[in-house]
């Protein structure tokens, strides 16, 4: 077997540039120019608010399947603090509406929405399960959490 430098010299050139572009990544996340990426969205009260996320959620939990649990989750900020929890709640209501519809036409029977106090996702967040009955209505519960690794 005959050994070709260039070839070395090509898997080291390779190795090389592949370190050099991992280093660049690395050193620009740690940079912090990240931005969060958001939709506007105009309700029908005339406020804005920040959607961060909308996502279809498979219920599944350690790997068990639980499909009574799907659901619709929408992310958002809340521009209402939370020692206003009636004008929070109004506010998650109207939320609420924007995914609503399309948890029905899924003949869905629950739905998430998550109000974070700012697009960068730190600090703590509220969750609003809401869950419909058997005649149609849907009711609300609130769950205060905070995100771990920013504790």
């Amino acid at each position: 077997m005959k050994v070709q430098i260039k070839f070395f010299f090509l898997g080291f050139l390779t190795a090389c540039l592949m370190g050099l572009g991992g280093v660049g990544c690395f050193i620009y996340l740690l940079s912090g120019d990240i931005v969060p990426v958001f939709h506007d969205q105009v309700v029908p009260s005339g406020k804005t608010f920040k959607i961060v996320a909308c996502n279809f959620v498979w219920g599944s939990e350690h790997s068990d399947r639980n499909a009574n649990k799907d659901c619709f989750a929408l992310e958002y900020v809340s521009p209402t603090p939370n020692s206003d929890p009636s004008g929070r709640e109004r506010e998650v209501g109207e939320i609420f509406e924007l995914i609503r519809p399309v948890s029905e036409l899924w003949k869905l029977d629950k739905a998430e929405i998550h109000a974070f106090v700012s697009t960068n996702r730190k600090d703590g967040y509220d969750v609003y399960f809401f869950t419909r009955n058997s005649d149609g209505k849907w009711t609300l519960n609130q769950h205060p959490t905070k995100i771990r690794q920013n504790e």
